[in-house]
């Protein structure tokens, strides 16, 4: 649903619901957070989330909501104890119903027409259980570092082969996710930290995933939990068990998911993979090129 403001000059959409998740990030929170404030349409309510950050985040977070317009319903939690991203996440369970949860990271900006491209994207497309966008890449600085080319984009459709081989991009940075999808399934495993693809896998197996081949979002690339250096063999055989380690979580809250669909040929895709990702995150810098080139 969406109606007009008293004002008439935005719309409310009665039924999205952006959730801005910050930790640690105040040096980005001047531009981050105004860009989530400052849409063409306003969701029903804006929560924005604090995980205990140790810097001055709390304070910014105050500071920008309070100068925020009054028709803007923002909702704010600040943690005493740090939860991680999956922990903050896991509160939404069972909160909403039927409503489009848009996501987006406290050091990410926001286009002002991320919100109303979504929501149409998702009514326009029989509500799918997770709408994904792309992004331009900026640096810390806020600087562009590579604009978005559309026709460098993979537009193949989401198989489930692909999804659990890591064929499919997720953009995650860029999510939006059906609240049915966090109450069908239930939390998130502790110590997830890929839960991008925990919400790609979840989603096949419900409404689909929907992708919208256009930058809605500018993502700090060279920062945040996913980044790494690879400058060295020993930096780069780090990266690749890192990613292998957390890949086994994802796979065994695959597992853990599949007792509620029908998913037997997905289950043996998956222990396969599961197989062969256990060799990875055993990857050290003596190991040859050739031998982690046939691993992965």
């Amino acid at each position: 649903m969406v109606r007009d403001k008293d004002s008439g000059t935005v719309k409310i959409l009665d039924d999205v619901v952006f959730v801005f998740l910050a930790y640690k990030q105040e040096k980005y929170l001047p531009y981050s957070l105004p860009s989530a404030i400052n849409q063409t349409c306003y969701p029903s309510v804006l929560i924005v989330m604090d995980d205990a950050s140790p810097d001055n985040s709390d304070q910014l977070i105050i500071d920008i909501v309070s100068k925020a317009p009054p028709e803007l319903n923002i909702e704010y939690s600040h943690n005493t104890e740090n939860v991680g991203l999956v922990g903050q996440l896991n509160k939404l369970v069972g909160r909403f119903k039927n409503k489009l949860i848009v996501l987006q990271a406290g050091d990410d900006e926001s286009y002002p027409n991320r919100l109303e491209e979504t929501y149409e994207a998702w009514i326009n497309n029989g509500k799918p259980s997770l709408v994904l966008a792309n992004y331009d890449c900026i640096d810390a600085d806020g600087e562009l570092i590579e604009r978005f080319n559309p026709e460098s984009a993979s537009t193949k459709p989401y198989s489930i082969k692909r999804i659990i081989n890591r064929r499919s991009v997720v953009y995650g940075c860029c999510a939006a996710i059906d609240s049915e999808l966090f109450n069908f399934y239930g939390p998130i495993s502790n110590g997830i930290i890929n839960e991008d693809r925990v919400n790609a896998f979840r989603a096949y197996f419900q409404k689909g995933i929907f992708y919208l081949n256009r930058p809605l979002l500018k993502y700090r690339s060279e920062v945040g939990i996913s980044a790494f250096t690879t400058s060295t063999p020993e930096e780069h055989s780090n990266k690749i068990s890192v990613e292998a380690t957390r890949e086994l979580l994802d796979i065994d809250n695959h597992l853990l998911d599949l007792n509620k669909v029908d998913g037997k040929a997905a289950k043996q895709l998956l222990l396969k993979r599961k197989k062969n990702v256990k060799w990875l995150a055993q990857v050290r810098p003596t190991l040859g090129f050739i031998d982690v080139l046939k691993a992965i």
